[in-house]
């Protein structure tokens, strides 16, 4: 899970140029850490 995070934060870092991006990868990490 932690592996996972790490990538979607990375992921969100290449794709900070569209906020709503982002905040979908917030939402979908934070439904795989509720998961």
């Amino acid at each position: 899970m932690a592996r996972y995070k790490v990538r979607s934060l990375e992921v969100a870092k290449k794709l900070r140029k569209s906020r709503a991006v982002t905040a979908t990868a917030v939402a979908s990490n934070a439904d795989v850490q509720v998961t």
